[in-house]
């Protein structure tokens, strides 16, 4: 990054010291100006400090919610939007209904026999229901009790990248891929219940991260729609 400097000018006949702090978020060139040389250092070093804190933030992020952010914001673009449109979207939707809604959660172990009778209801393959259901409650172990909203997906990314099969071998990145497919059916059936948030729409997303192609979580926009 250039390093920022005051540059002396003369304004309406007067010293004036200028900083060019380069275009802003609304696409628009800052450059005010200051009456003396401190004072627009003062400028510089608080601008310094406000970037510092945006840079501690973003190093604070786990790999996996870097993936899930960049993903989203290329989606964003993709779709010819702004962060800045979707969040005030999505604000101005909130005020109309009046309150926000609220998340009825229940226990983990309960999320998955939900989901496990939707499946079976829907026509899927028992095969197919039972693996998935052994798999969910594999990593269930010990959460049983846990509400479902309160799993973050980098606790199950973690449990997924360190698991081992049944041989004692990790899993290779097609089987962690088929996997998170898997829970992303789960948490799919949790959000459309109203049991949780749409948190774990990282879950289809995180191949086509790796890939660099932006694949994003069929009910995204339903769960923009509940808040």
């Amino acid at each position: 990054m250039r390093e920022l400097r005051p540059r002396r000018i003369i304004k309406r006949g007067k010293t004036r010291w200028e900083v060019d702090f380069g275009i802003d978020e609304t696409g628009v060139r800052r450059r005010p100006n200051f009456a003396t040389e401190d004072e627009a250092k003062a400028a510089i070093e608080a601008y310094e400090k406000g970037l510092k804190r945006y840079g501690d933030w973003w190093l604070r992020r786990t790999p996996l919610e870097k993936k899930v952010i960049a993903v989203t914001c290329q989606q964003i673009e993709d779709a010819g939007l702004t962060l800045e449109r979707v969040w005030g979207d999505w604000q101005k939707w909130n005020r109309e209904q009046g309150q926000k809604p609220t998340i009825q959660s229940v226990p983990y172990v309960e999320a998955v026999a939900e989901f496990k009778r939707r499946k079976l209801a829907a026509g899927k393959s028992s095969r197919y229901v039972d693996e998935t259901f052994d798999l969910l409650s594999e990593f269930g172990k010990g959460r049983e009790q846990q509400l479902i909203c309160n799993i973050t997906p980098d606790e199950l990314d973690q449990w997924i990248e360190n698991h081992k099969g049944r041989e004692g071998k990790a899993w290779s990145l097609n089987s962690k891929r088929t996997h998170r497919t898997r829970f992303s059916s789960l948490w799919s059936v949790a959000v459309d219940k109203g049991i949780c948030s749409g948190c774990f729409c990282w879950l289809r997303q995180e191949g086509a991260a790796i890939e660099g192609a932006a694949q994003i979580f069929e009910d995204w926009e339903a769960v923009f729609a509940q808040g």
